[in-house]
């Protein structure tokens, strides 16, 4: 139920950029979820759920019932077709209102109400505003739950619909602060609520009105940027020097976003490992042939007993690829559910399911199609793919033949050439 709702309400935005996206599927969705409705409104989980995360907090009963019936409603389309499902489901969710008293669940419920304009809408709003925590004096809003980024941005919705939209600025403020390094949020639901919320936002606070300056100072050094409404790209700006403090001044009146970012790098093999990765260099017919055994376990811990899906990518030594099937001698007790051959056949990646502590085994094979006199380790990575962090890495090298022998006349090292 969570993934066709999901589904579809992915699928509606991305038609309006993206020409190949399948209308007639994306109804066919729409229907399936009608179809699935209890004759008292509400909407159940079918099946099960492999990965419980990316589903967030959502669970049966109100929260589910709000999600799907929110994608009826985004869709104009939809909501004239299934206008009798919406009916009952809001019928269900409004007998319901007083026993709701969870933020999360109020956040998802009150968006839904505003969508759909319920007489109890505003009583609903400002009694999911009573609930928020105010943050940095006055200037972020959020509210304090196990699913805080994901009630906050279903409350940032609620706050663009109700057309709240400079009191919800301090909301989409919280919500940019926690951003991960990579730009983003941890996991699916957050990441998709997340965005949403703070664009609905940003496209009803429009910069028609723009005329500002920023001001950035750092050392000894200060740069000036004016910002008028005609300015449609993004300003890019690197700092000369890595300063301890960066102090930002705006001047004039208007809207836009900071992002202050930084890079570094982490050295995989340092890290404490979650998976067992063994690798083994099987014998081959020839020195242009790699055979490379893979065995791979996942290492559970107190929190977490299984990988839910396990992804490994088997890197080759410049010059070797891989043919069309490059796995054999695959175990047999949680088999491969997918292969994919990238760059050129120079990257194998498997996909596994899930994993426990079962030792999952495989060969590959390559071969070398590309003399290379500059002999580098190549790697093996295993990861979670719903928690990256859960991961291990090793290298290996190919012996063989000396780099005057595989080299081309005109890579080869100048030692080559001496007689």
């Amino acid at each position: 139920m969570f993934l066709t709702a999901f589904f579809a309400k992915s699928m509606q935005t991305a038609s309006k950029y993206i020409a190949e996206v399948d209308v007639a599927m994306v109804e066919k969705a729409y229907d399936w979820l009608a179809s699935k409705q209890h004759s008292s409104g509400r909407f159940d989980e079918v099946g099960s759920m492999i990965n419980k995360d990316m589903q967030g907090g959502l669970g049966n009963g109100i929260t589910l019932t709000s999600f799907v019936v929110t994608a009826f409603l985004e869709n104009e389309k939809a909501k004239m077709i299934h206008a009798e499902a919406i009916q009952k489901a809001m019928k269900y969710l409004n007998l319901n209102l007083e026993d709701i008293n969870k933020p999360y669940d109020l956040s998802m419920v009150t968006y839904a109400l505003l969508l759909y304009g319920h007489s109890m809408k505003f009583s609903m709003f400002y009694r999911l505003e009573s609930m928020s925590i105010l943050a940095n004096y006055g200037e972020e809003r959020y509210w304090n739950t196990t699913n805080s980024i994901e009630t906050t941005a279903y409350a940032l919705l609620s706050f663009v619909t109700a057309q709240q939209y400079y009191n919800g600025i301090a909301v989409m403020r919280w919500l940019v602060n926690q951003h991960y390094g990579t730009g983003s949020f941890a996991h699916a639901q957050e990441v998709f609520m997340g965005l949403t919320a703070m664009t609905k936002l940003m496209e009803k606070i429009s910069p028609s009105q723009n005329d500002y300056t920023i001001q950035l100072q750092y050392g000894t050094t200060t740069e000036l940027f004016r910002v008028y409404s005609q300015d449609s790209q993004n300003i890019d700006y690197e700092l000369s020097e890595s300063p301890n403090l960066l102090e930002v001044l705006f001047t004039g009146k208007g809207t836009g976003s900071l992002e202050l970012s930084y890079q570094y790098s982490l050295n995989l093999l340092n890290f404490p490992h979650r998976f067992k990765l063994d690798l083994e260099k099987q014998n081959a017919t020839s020195d242009d042939e790699l055979r490379l055994k893979v065995c791979v376990s996942f290492i559970p811990s107190s929190r977490i007993g299984v990988s839910e899906m396990a992804m490994i990518e088997v890197t080759f030594p410049s010059g070797f690829v891989v043919d069309q099937n490059p796995i054999s001698e695959q175990t047999s007790i949680n088999p491969i559910q997918n292969t994919e051959i990238r760059y050129g056949g120079t990257t194998v990646v498997v996909y596994y399911n899930n994993m426990g502590i079962e030792r999952n085994c495989f060969t590959v094979t390559a071969y070398r199609r590309l003399k290379v006199s500059m002999k580098r380790p190549a790697y093996v990575v295993v990861y979670d793919y719903y928690k990256p962090k859960l991961n291990a890495i090793k290298s290996y090298e190919v012996d063989g033949k000396d780099a005057c022998v595989v080299c081309e006349q005109t890579d080869c090292p100048k030692d080559c050439w001496k007689e």
